[in-house]
């Protein structure tokens, strides 16, 4: 069996995303206290066991008391990740609180860092935290990292690290005008996730070679759509516009056209056998846009927008005819349009 290894650039030039189920947002003019919280402590504490700083932001609480949450990690070795998910509070006593909470990552392990397979993972954690004299809060809490076997590596890394978290105040609407305010506000902030269908465009790549067996081998390659999962923060910037940035993981599929022609007499090549196979490759992208909101202020929000950002494909072996053949992407720059409706838990605010 003969495998190929060759290298295709700039595949994914456009993408159309759809996002759903607004999980949270921060209105304008809501009384109530954000956090902004520092951790540090020992990453990946079973085996190589590094320093960890990070920074995290938890935004207002909101319906069920889900609080949407943002921040990044390094480490000492050259990690890196940021993402983005929900907490849960609980108060488990007049001044402890217990908080388990979810998100997704994308992860960067740097020049020594560790592999946990691929750039999207997934983080778990649970923290207990102890009210301050002043409001902040001092906590201890562990937390689990890995991409939930969505890659063949899935080795995952354990943290355990301290926090303190710092109240950040938003000045309250004044009484005589709650309603009005409440009329006229809108969100500062939106957290959203769902599904995601992604469209590429690329051009065929195209491959020649004769065989040592004199045979004339031919290949078409190109890349397809996919569909995978999306989380993204937009920051309002009035009620039309908004700035956005979001991580994407999806499976986008692979054809491969494969034509074998035999020589014939006199110069030339006859009627050849032709096959047509499919594969799937990862995609994993970190996407910054403007939208344009088409309907704010309504229950379910329209919005469009321009976005650029990095993508980073997975390699595909499509075999076919009997020969196998290996396709390898470099890290692209991706441009493209994001569109999207918004469903919201709940409407207003908290």
């Amino acid at each position: 069996m003969i495998v190929e290894r060759r290298a295709l650039g700039r595949c994914l030039v456009a993408a159309a995303v759809v996002l759903g189920s607004v999980l949270a947002a921060v209105p304008a003019g809501a009384a109530g206290r954000s956090e902004l919280a520092v951790s540090t402590g020992a990453y990946d504490i079973a085996k190589t066991v590094a320093l960890e700083a990070g920074f995290e932001y938890r935004f207002l609480p909101h319906a069920w008391g889900l609080v949407p949450a943002a921040g990044v990690v390094g480490t000492e070795e050259g990690e890196f990740w940021a993402y983005a998910g929900l907490r849960r509070p609980f108060h488990v006593a007049p001044l402890w609180r217990l908080t388990p909470g979810f998100g997704v990552s994308l992860y960067e392990e740097g020049g020594s860092g560790k592999d946990l397979g691929g750039p999207l993972q997934f983080r778990s954690s649970l923290e207990l935290s102890r009210r301050l004299a002043r409001g902040g809060r001092l906590g201890l809490a562990v937390y689990h990292l890995s991409n939930a076997s969505i890659y063949e590596n899935n080795p995952g890394a354990n943290s355990v690290v301290l926090t303190w978290a710092s109240p950040v105040s938003v000045a309250p609407v004044s009484p005589p005008r709650v309603e009005a305010a409440r009329r006229d506000r809108v969100a500062r902030w939106t957290v959203r996730g769902g599904l995601a269908g992604v469209l590429t465009r690329s051009d065929r790549a195209r491959g020649e070679r004769i065989r040592g067996s004199g045979e004339r081998e031919q290949t078409a390659f190109r890349l397809d759509g996919g569909d995978g999962l999306g989380l993204a923060v937009e920051r309002h910037l009035g009620q039309r516009f908004g700035l956005e940035a979001g991580v994407l993981q999806a499976d986008i599929e692979a054809e491969l056209m494969f034509d074998l022609a035999p020589p014939v007499a006199g110069g030339g090549f006859g009627e050849g056998i032709w096959g047509m196979n499919r594969g799937f490759c990862g995609l994993a992208s970190l996407t910054a846009g403007l939208n344009f909101h088409l309907v704010p202020k309504r229950p379910a929000d329209v919005y469009i927008g321009p976005f650029v950002g990095l993508a980073r494909l997975s390699g595909v072996t499509i075999s076919d005819l009997g020969q196998s053949f290996r396709y390898d992407f470099d890290d692209e720059l991706v441009y493209g349009v994001n569109a999207g409706l918004d469903l919201p838990f709940r409407s207003g605010g908290p």
